[in-house]
């Protein structure tokens, strides 16, 4: 015969009813210290991590500092190659400037009377120099001496001028003179002599370069220097 009892089942656990507390464990000293722990690794790692990005950015400002120096030093390269370009083109201009002006300074000296020309020659002489010019009686006469010459004879420049060596020298000492500045003037050979002069009252002998020179006219004048 079929049993219809139903089967036995457990006894249903017990449960805590609603709104009733669960009793907190008490928190162990080990756990609390491994939190703080914890918690200043997290606090190290955070300043760390700060101080990191810090230095990238100091860093990376250094690194814009020197690129905008390198970028400047780039730009006065290149100003100071273009001065030295500016430089190289004002010397081309002041020598082609110099050289219009030597060339207009020697037209001009093409224009000016020999005389002149000559004279400048004489005075700038670092030696005794004169020039001659044709006289009365077949005579030269001074018309032109450097400071030289005067100190070493003794007289002014107003005193030669116009006046023949026949004024200021023995005869025979001034014939001789006379001689050779005829000579030149008429063949245009150069002579170079060792004469007798008077120096202080005696009689020295020097020597002296004499060549011929256009003077006014196509007028042949006599000019020299003397080595002392």
């Amino acid at each position: 015969m079929q049993n219809n009892q139903l089967p036995q089942t457990s006894k249903p656990p017990e449960c805590v009813p609603v709104g009733d507390s669960v009793q907190a464990s008490p928190v162990n000293f080990s756990q609390l210290l491994i939190a703080l722990i914890g918690f200043a690794g997290i606090a190290l790692a955070a300043y760390f991590g700060l101080q990191n990005q810090q230095s990238s950015n100091q860093t990376s400002e250094l690194s814009v500092f020197i690129q905008s120096q390198i970028q400047v030093n780039a730009n006065q390269n290149k100003r100071i190659d273009r001065l030295e370009e500016e430089n190289k083109a004002l010397t081309k201009l002041n020598t082609m400037q110099s050289i219009q002006i030597a060339n207009m300074t020697a037209r001009d000296q093409s224009r000016r009377k020999p005389r002149e020309i000559y004279a400048d020659f004489v005075m700038g002489m670092p030696i005794p120099a004169w020039i001659k010019a044709p006289g009365p009686n077949n005579t030269f006469v001074m018309i032109q001496l450097n400071a030289e010459f005067t100190a070493r004879y003794g007289r002014t420049q107003a005193e030669y001028q116009g006046n023949t060596d026949f004024d200021f020298f023995p005869k025979d000492l001034a014939m001789g003179y006379q001689k050779i500045d005829r000579e030149v003037a008429r063949t245009g050979v150069s002579a170079i002599t060792q004469e007798y002069t008077i120096i202080n009252g005696e009689r020295v002998l020097e020597t002296s370069i004499k060549f011929r020179v256009m003077l006014e006219n196509g007028v042949w004048g006599v000019a020299g220097f003397i080595f002392p």
